[in-house]
């Protein structure tokens, strides 16, 4: 017999012998315990996956964020008229979650700057990006907290049910 296989019987007898089961029921248990395991490893593997994922997207969107800032600082430069916009000073100088949040604020903001001015800031490309990517984040967020939740729920389960 292998090593792998020798272990598991040795296993399987202490199981038996402790518990009072056969050992076809000791085998039965431990192949779930195995299984309960693997399920467990492969969720928190998602779980990191989904983080890094949404991590990214969070990290495009700042960018993107600080682009469009920047754009509207340059276009309110030198216009008397647009110094006192107190949305987009807001959004300047607020924190990245406040200026994720308030997508579509911002955006409202930026388009009456946009009129006054006559000209266009943001495009309309970069809007529906913007858009789409706080939309994926939001739905990877979700996704990550059910694994999270799942995982956790999995994990006192079994605490709770050998000990």
């Amino acid at each position: 017999m292998s090593t792998l296989n020798t272990f598991r019987w040795k296993i399987l007898h202490i199981m038996a012998n402790v518990s009072g089961w056969t050992e076809s029921q000791s085998e039965t248990i431990l192949l779930a315990i195995l299984g309960y395991i693997i399920v467990l490893l492969l969720l928190i593997a998602i779980h990191r996956k989904g983080l890094k994922k949404y991590k990214k997207i969070h990290e495009d969107l700042i960018l993107s964020y600080d682009t469009m800032r920047y754009k509207v600082a340059r276009a309110q430069y030198g216009n008397p008229a647009l110094q006192d916009n107190k949305g987009i000073s807001t959004a300047i100088e607020g924190d990245h979650k406040d200026y994720l949040v308030n997508t579509k604020a911002i955006k409202q903001e930026i388009l009456s700057i946009e009129q006054k001015l006559g000209q266009e800031i943001i495009s309309t490309e970069q809007w529906i990006t913007i858009e789409q990517q706080a939309k994926k984040k939001n739905r990877i967020m979700t996704c990550v907290e059910i694994i999270g939740r799942v995982t956790t729920i999995l994990t006192v389960g079994i605490y709770k049910l050998f000990w």
